[in-house]
């Protein structure tokens, strides 16, 4: 059974006595958390959308046969490969999938340790936490868009998303510039590529954070961002801003015009990462 071989996958080893819905939530959140590449988070994540898909009739079946459940043997981990405690700190994972709704996101990481956060989504502004000093919103003239502001409310960077599934920011004030490669977005300290010489390119190693996306089921509702942070003293919660709008503005643009086109080169770009 597929679904067996998830809670495998996520070490829930459930019977029929002790199976709770919210425990599938805990595991796998918590193996997402230490999961080693983003290869393996889009596939844990795609594992769970299957599950919650199913969730319903596999409880009722789980209650009707509970004695073929319980002679299933446990496998473990075969096909999700992860990290230990310490080298799954500084990976944050920025996602709707597990509230079921793509303006319902979360995000969560080994380094928050059993805490996650949800995004407040109130009067039009995405924030993190209560205590904010960044807001994200719709662009009203253009669905491709998104505009960061400050604790002010000041405009600080717009987010802007390409037609091949790229991100970029235009009226940028932030101290971070993005740049775009194969594999994903590099968050790079804004001086360090203005000092750059005109045919110079950036070291990929001297960025402050590096941005993986991609959705997650074929309707474009749900999607994960992976976060990696590699300045101790990198504004977290921009990043994080950065991270969910990658996902957000592809929703709001695919919602507002119709076009699937994109969602082609979102899952080009998952090809071109195994390569």
């Amino acid at each position: 059974m597929m679904i067996h071989a998830f809670f495998g996958e996520i070490g829930y080893e459930a019977s029929s006595s002790n199976f709770k819905s919210e425990d599938v939530f805990d595991y796998a959140l918590g193996t997402l958390n230490h999961t080693k590449d983003f290869d393996n988070s889009i596939l844990l994540l795609r594992m769970y959308e299957f599950y919650k898909e199913k969730e319903e009739k596999f409880i009722r079946k789980l209650y009707k046969y509970p004695e073929f459940w319980d002679s299933l043997k446990y496998e473990g981990k075969e096909e999700i490969a992860v990290l230990d405690d310490d080298d799954s700190v500084g990976h944050y994972f920025i996602t709707n999938i597990f509230n079921q709704g793509y303006k319902n996101i979360l995000v969560s990481s080994q380094s928050f340790g059993d805490t996650y956060f949800v995004f407040n989504h109130s009067s039009g502004y995405f924030s993190i936490g209560d205590d904010n000093d960044y807001y994200l919103r719709y662009s009203k003239a253009s669905s491709s868009k998104m505009i960061i502001k400050n604790r002010k409310m000041r405009n600080i960077a717009t987010i802007v998303l390409s037609k091949d599934a790229g991100i970029f920011l235009e009226n940028n004030l932030t101290q971070y510039e993005l740049e775009i490669y194969d594999i994903g977005i590099a968050i790079f300290d804004k001086n360090y590529i203005y000092s750059l010489g005109k045919k110079e390119d950036p070291d990929l190693d001297k960025c402050k954070g590096f941005i993986q996306w991609d959705i997650v089921d074929k309707k474009g509702n749900y999607a994960l961002s992976r976060l990696e942070v590699y300045d101790e003293d990198a504004d977290l919660e921009l990043m994080t801003i950065f991270a969910a709008a990658c996902f957000l503005v592809f929703r709001s643009y695919q919602k507002d015009t119709g076009h699937v086109s994109l969602i082609g080169s979102i899952f080009l770009l998952s090809a071109l990462r195994k390569h």
